[in-house]
This record gives C-alpha cells, structure tokens and sequence, in this order.
C-alpha cells in the first residue's frame, strides 16, 4: 500500500509538471518561470500508468490527454509545414541563383563604372537590374525581423490560456513558414524533434539574414573593420553543414524529414558560402590593388601616364568610393584627365602661351607626377624657346652685333613656337629698326656708348675709326646730359633738403652757427695776435728812437 500511495503521488507531480492547472500556470508565468518542457514519451507514460493508480485523476488524465492529442496534431502540422519549408528553400535557391552566381557575385559591387574617356561615373543597366531584383529578398528578410506574419490560435491548450498551435500562414514564402514553426514551438509544453528542427532553423535563418545583409552591401566587405564579420561567417556557415551544432532525434512517421530539410538548406547554405568566398577572393584582390595603386600614385621616382592613371580609376568603381585609395585614385585620374584636356586643346587650337604660362602648366603635370603626349609636346616646345632664347642672348643683336639677315631668320622662327617669348622678339624687332640717333638699323662703321651700351653710326656722332682708336671711353650726348642733368638734379635736391625740412634746417642752422662761431673765434684769434705783435713793434721802436721829450716840457 505504501509503495502505490507513493507510485500515485509520483504520478500526481509528474501530471501536475506538464500539464498544471489554470492557476499555477499563470502564477508561474506571473513570477516569470520558465517551464521545463517533457518529453512526448514521458506523457504516453503517464497516460497507460493512470489505469493503475487508484484514485480519482480523471482531470490530471483527461489534460495529458488533450496534450498528447494537441501535441502530436501539432506535430503532423509541423511536418507539413517543414515540408513546405523543404519546397520553399528549394524556390528561394532558385531566386538567389537567377540574382546572384559565383562569377556575377564577383561583379557585385560594380553597379556604378567610369568611362576612360571622360573619366565620368555610369550606372551599368544590367546591375542596377540586378539590385531591382535583389529588392524582394530584402524585403522577405525585413518582414521576418518584424515579425508581422499572422497566425492562428484558435486551439487552446490543456492550461486554458491561448496556445498557437495551428501552422497555417497566409504567405507561404520561406520566411513566414520558419517564423510560424519557430514561435508556435516555443508555445508546446511537450519537448518535440520538431521544436529542434525549429531551433536549427531559427539559427540557419538568422545565417542567412547575415549572408544577405553582406551581400547585398558587399561594398562594406572591403572596410578593415568588417573583415572579421565576412571570415567568422563562412566559419560558422561551415560549422552548421556539419550537421553537429544541434541533435534532432529521428522522426517516426517521416524517417526522410529531417535529412529532407538539412539538404535542402545545406544547399542553399553551400552557395552562399561559395559566393562568400568569392567575396573573400575580391577582397584579397582589392588588397592587392590598394598596394599597388598607393605604389604608383605615392611614387616620386617615376611619373605616371595618364593611361595608368585612368585604368586605376576603371578599377576602382568594383572598390568601395570611400576607401582612401580610391578617392586618391579618383582625384588624381580626374584631375590628371582634365590637365591632358585643356593641354590637348592649347595643342590642336595652335594657342599660343607665354613661357610663363608654359611653366605654370607643366609645373602642374610636374606636381601631379603625371605623362603623356601633351605633356612631351608641351616640355619639348618650352625647351625649344628657351633654346632659342639663348641664341638670342648670344647673337648679341641688342648691342647691335649681329646683321638685320640674322635678327630676321630668329623672328620667323619664333613665329611658329607653340611657347612664345615676346620680350626677346619685341628687343629684336627694336633692333632691326633703331640704332643711333638716326634709328636706323646696324649699318657700317658703329661706336658703343660704354654708359648705354648703345650704338651709334660714325658718321651721325662725327667719329670715325681712328679717332675712336683713341679714346679710352666712350660716353655719348644722351648718357652725358643724362649725367649732367642727374649730377644738378642731385645738388639741387640737397639743397632743398636742406631748406625744407624742419629737422634738416635745424641741422643746417646749426652747422652754420657752428662754422660761424669757428670764424669769429679765428678772427678774435687773429686780433690778439695783432695787437700783440704791434705792442711788440712800438717797444722795440721806443727803444731804437730813445725818449721823446715833449715840447711842452720847461713849463713844469
């Protein structure tokens, strides 16, 4: 008797486990308890003991029963459901594989590329196609975080409170099947293989929600910081083909369900992985890219074409816009593209620049470390005036040294220079025409000035060859005047300095007060010693005279 009262109240925990009433299941829920769920084994168990039990559980019984029933009518409803799910991923493989495949993911970030001709951003139409495409999975992936699929619960459970046991969606996309199965078996009191199938695919979902979310901004695989992101994925995409991270006990009544679902998945899965890679693969390439383009745009040893330059740019539209690299490309491509155009325009016009304006130019293909034909053409007619420049220097034609033939010959060629000097052609134009003070050309026998270096026709100065063996220097009428007239003008100027001035005429009134002061001190100087020396002179007269008697002396 003792061992049944014990069996019997054994049987009453249990029952009262799984299946509570109304009161202590809400009192549970209301202390947030979570209830520990058993197996369908341990409810048919307790259902064949309760014949044996000999007091009245006619309610504990007829609950175990209704959750045996409701769990195991669930249960053929999952199946069902993991069925459509099976059919589902199959379609949703289908529609990844018309948008994405292994060679078009390389091309995935391509959407926007640039024309080596004008060096100009274009949308390439068969990708922007491809991105319209894609918009529907985003918006499946966007609906199952939100959680807006509607099911039914209209079967009550054994606890009286509501219990979503129906599996029936409106939408029957691959999302809202796994959404239902997911969140109406966590609603079971009895722990089922379908509860695991549905815990797997929760995880094999939110896998998926990564997989899409990279590839679909896969320009961000190339940032630094998401590097870890892309590798601790495939990791963990190759860790669930394994089939280890979950343990899902066999099912009875559809012994194929579960391999079933994990192919049609891992199938899915394994092409994700394989896009993934390839992603892997491109952001290796992007690496190597990164070095090189910083290789060649930071190198000072060595200029770059333009051609090198543009194909860079041309790469960098498969590479995020925001990588330093890239902008760095870009921005030296499209400042590179239109120096070559406004040089190629100077060129095919037949503008004319000053070499001014020659040097400023190609002292921007300098700085920007660029080449090209412009640039050559440009840099050859630059050196080529001032080649002719020193020629100029050298014929001495400003100091009249050369013929009028020679001055003529050096403009003519000048005329057909890309790079002008003026300044030298105006000084030749100026020497062909003016000399002496006739103007006219170098002619005959000349004379240098040696003050202006200008020269002058024998005949119009009135100095012919001999005379001018003579001279040691030669100054003509202007550099003379120019003197005389800079030598008064300079006197005059002092003079007026002088005068005008508050401080220089203190200056000078002191300086005359002082030279005036000195005279007059000479000049006392000079009367002292006069009157001295005639003292002197009267004494020694007296002496040489002897005394004078007056005339008036007897009338003392």
């Amino acid at each position: 008797m003792k061992d049944l009262l014990k069996k019997t109240q054994l049987w009453m925990e249990k029952s009262s486990a799984i299946v509570p009433k109304r009161s202590a299941r809400k009192k549970k829920r209301g202390n947030g308890v979570n209830e520990e769920k058993h197996k369908m084994m341990e409810i048919s168990n307790l259902i064949e003991e309760a014949a044996t039990i000999p007091l009245d559980i006619a309610d504990e019984l007829e609950r175990l029963k209704i959750e045996h029933s409701v769990t195991f009518s669930w249960r053929l409803q999952a199946h069902r459901t993991i069925r459509d799910i099976i059919a589902a991923f199959e379609d949703f493989r289908k529609e990844k594989s018309s948008i994405y495949s292994s060679s078009e993911v390389k091309a995935a970030t391509q959407a926007v590329t640039i024309s080596a001709n004008d060096g100009k951003e274009r949308v390439d139409p068969k990708l922007d196609t491809k991105a319209v495409a894609s918009s529907s999975l985003r918006e499946q992936f966007e609906r199952r975080t939100s959680r807006s699929d509607s099911i039914s619960t209209d079967i009550t459970g054994t606890s009286g409170s509501a219990t979503p046991i129906t599996l029936e969606v409106a939408d029957k996309n691959l999302f809202s099947l796994v959404s239902a199965l997911i969140r109406s078996s966590k609603s079971l009191n009895a722990a089922t293989p379908e509860e695991k199938i549905a815990d797997e695919l929760n995880e094999v979902i939110s896998w998926f929600s990564k997989s899409f979310k990279i590839m679909d901004t896969s320009s961000e695989v190339f940032d630094r910081k998401n590097f870890s992101k892309l590798d601790k994925l495939i990791e963990s995409g190759r860790k669930l083909l394994k089939f280890k991270s979950f343990v899902i006990d066999d099912i009875p009544e559809d012994p194929d369900l579960v391999n079933d679902l994990r192919q049609s998945w891992a199938a899915v899965m394994g092409d994700d992985i394989e896009r993934l890679c390839d992603l892997q693969i491109q952001r290796g390439k992007f690496l190597e890219w990164c070095e090189k383009a910083d290789e060649i745009v930071s190198s000072s040893d060595k200029k770059i074409s333009i051609e090198t330059l543009k194909e860079l740019a041309v790469q960098s539209a498969a590479y995020p816009p925001s990588s330093e690299v890239v902008l760095r490309v870009k921005k030296r491509a499209e400042e590179a593209t239109a120096w070559a155009a406004a040089a190629e325009e100077i060129i095919k016009t037949g503008k004319r620049i000053s070499m001014e304006e020659a040097k400023e130019i190609t002292d921007k293909a300098d700085k920007l470390n660029i080449t090209c034909q412009e640039y050559k053409t440009l840099r050859n007619a630059l050196r080529t005036t001032r080649g002719w420049i020193i020629r100029v220097k050298k014929c001495g034609a400003a100091n009249g040294q050369t013929h009028v033939t020679g001055v003529t010959e050096l403009i003519n060629e000048h005329s057909n220079f890309i790079v002008t000097a003026m300044e030298e052609v105006s000084k030749l134009k100026q020497a062909m025409c003016g000399y002496c003070i006739c103007r006219l050309p170098y002619e005959g026998f000349m004379i240098g000035c040696d003050g202006c270096g200008e020269w002058y026709h024998g005949p119009c100065v009135g100095v012919n060859e001999e005379q001018a063996e003579k001279f040691d220097k030669y100054v003509c009428v202007r550099c003379y005047t120019l003197r005389v007239y800079k030598e008064n003008t300079a006197a005059v100027a002092g003079i007026v300095r002088k005068w005008s001035s508050a401080k220089g005429l203190s200056k000078a009134r002191s300086m005359d007060s002082q030279r005036y002061g000195r005279k007059v001190r000479q000049a006392e100087r000079d009367i002292s010693k006069s009157k001295s020396d005639l003292e002197k002179f009267e004494s020694e007269l007296r002496h040489l005279v002897g005394p004078k008697v007056p005339n008036n002396a007897t009338n003392f």
